[in-house]
């Protein structure tokens, strides 16, 4: 039997990998604009074509995760994004750079929905064990944020070095070890290498769909998931708000927003672990709120503080991702979880809608 502690040291391993892959885009594209001569009109379009490959990528994962498992989903997309990152370093071309950054996001969009289905397998299916599926997401959460941010810097420091077609050509090898990583590593349930969980049939699609969609609670979770998605996915436009705002130039704005992933990662180790210690239902429902009263307290000083007030803006950015960090990852992922054999189709669902409402704010 695999030990916990393994268990997640094989989680957290496996989605950096994902890291690598989805990371590059983001630090090479600026240098891919300067040598392909490429307009900033370009650029954006191939930016915001990201998208429908994330959406159809998860989209995929809401029924492949579900029907053939995590092991077979990982190898999946490990392959494709390996095959895509190759081809991007051939890229002569918009079109070529364009294509496989949709294909990039796509093939990218099992790989956590497939391992929170790991976890469900695992500590939801197989054994009941809240305490493991929390660490569970606990561990992939803190893989998401310090990968995402750790390939950011060591990109950042090599494309300079090596140029982006050498770097992208090395980043698909390390990447293509991750499908002998997950044959090696990755077990889809405690006892079988690959286990399948339902048909992938038109009545099963159906009974998922309608089986979530007419629980009263997935649309109370939505709401609440909606709002802590905005403030994950706004980001991007921190430093466009302090520079128009704070009177800051580009480049000390850019490195203001650090606020932002800061605030996660204290979330994750400061209050996420004090709220895995609770054990009362009661005390952990009191706590949700308090946290999103705090936030909302947050959100509100930022909406009403006028020009300047750098430090307050930014210590409200801090403090605004700091108290959702619980919400968006550790309540999140158990909630999935809890669907048990819908797991990847809740996981991949809540990804969809929140990148709907996200893109209407």
């Amino acid at each position: 039997m695999v030990s916990q502690y393994f268990f997640h040291f094989v989680t957290f391993v496996t989605y950096l990998y994902s890291c690598l892959g989805f990371g590059l885009p983001t630090s090479i594209l600026g240098t891919i604009q300067k040598d392909l001569d490429l307009s900033t009109g370009t650029m954006s379009l191939i930016a915001a074509r990201q998208n429908y490959g994330s959406s159809l990528g998860k989209l995929l994962a809401c029924f492949m995760v579900d029907s053939v498992g995590a092991y077979l989903s990982l190898t999946f997309s490990f392959t494709g994004i390996a095959a895509t990152i190759y081809v991007l370093s051939q890229a002569q071309s918009a079109y070529d750079v364009s294509v496989c950054c949709v294909a990039l996001e796509f093939f990218n969009g099992c790989c956590y929905p497939a391992i929170q289905a790991r976890i469900s397998k695992w500590y939801k299916i197989d054994s009941d064990n809240p305490g493991a599926v929390e660490t569970g997401c606990l561990v992939l959460s803190l893989a998401s944020r310090l990968g995402g941010l750790g390939v950011l810097f060591i990109y950042g420091a090599l494309v300079s070095q090596t140029g982006w077609r050498k770097l992208s050509y090395y980043v698909a090898i390390i990447i293509a070890t991750g499908v002998a990583w997950t044959t090696l590593m990755v077990n889809d349930s405690s006892t079988k290498k690959i286990s399948p969980g339902k048909p992938l049939s038109l009545k099963s699609v159906y009974e998922t769909i309608m089986g979530c969609i007419f629980n009263p609670g997935f649309w109370i979770f939505m709401a609440g998931f909606g709002f802590v998605a905005c403030v994950r996915r706004v980001d991007s436009l921190m430093a466009i708000y302090l520079k128009d705002t704070a009177g800051l130039d580009a480049g000390t704005a850019t490195q203001f927003v650090m606020a932002h992933p800061a605030g996660y990662l204290a979330g994750l180790f400061i209050i996420a672990p004090f709220y895995k210690q609770l054990t009362d239902k009661s005390t952990k429902i009191a706590f949700v709120r308090v946290l999103f009263l705090l936030a909302a307290a947050a959100a509100g000083v930022l909406c009403v503080t006028g020009e300047g007030h750098v430090y307050l803006k930014v210590g409200c950015v801090f403090a605004l991702t700091a108290f959702t960090t619980v919400q968006y990852y550790i309540i999140s992922g158990a909630y999935s979880v809890s669907f048990g054999a819908n797991c990847g189709f809740m996981s991949a669902t809540s990804d969809m809608i929140s990148y709907v409402v996200v893109s209407q704010v």
